[in-house]
């Protein structure tokens, strides 16, 4: 049985944190799109939201990262902020849910 997926070859930048915004690029992952997630050098908040298989693994964690990429950067480096920008010149989409300056 084959699965239906709509954005297949959608590239989608994700630089959201806090449930809601990683649930919505969980949606666009399930839907078949290539999610890579942003992450900062101490990870979202949450992967501390109850207990999870690993002690920096919550469930909530393990739920909302499914079918995605993830790659840790400092943007406040200057080398941070350039593999950043080759990434974002590579996307088709980039959501966030930050405000301006937060990471």
């Amino acid at each position: 049985m084959s699965h239906y997926q709509p954005l297949a070859g959608v590239k989608v930048l994700d630089l959201t944190a806090v449930i809601m915004g990683p649930f919505g690029t969980q949606i666009l992952a399930d839907m078949g799109a290539e999610v890579t997630v942003v992450e900062t050098p101490v990870g979202d908040a949450n992967r501390h939201m109850g207990k999870g298989p690993h002690p920096d693994v919550s469930g909530v964690t393990l739920n909302l990262m499914r079918n995605k990429r993830s790659i840790v950067l400092d943007l406040r480096s200057d080398e941070g902020r350039a593999i950043f920008e080759k990434l974002v010149a590579e996307s088709d989409v980039f959501v966030t849910n930050l405000r301006p300056g937060s990471r």
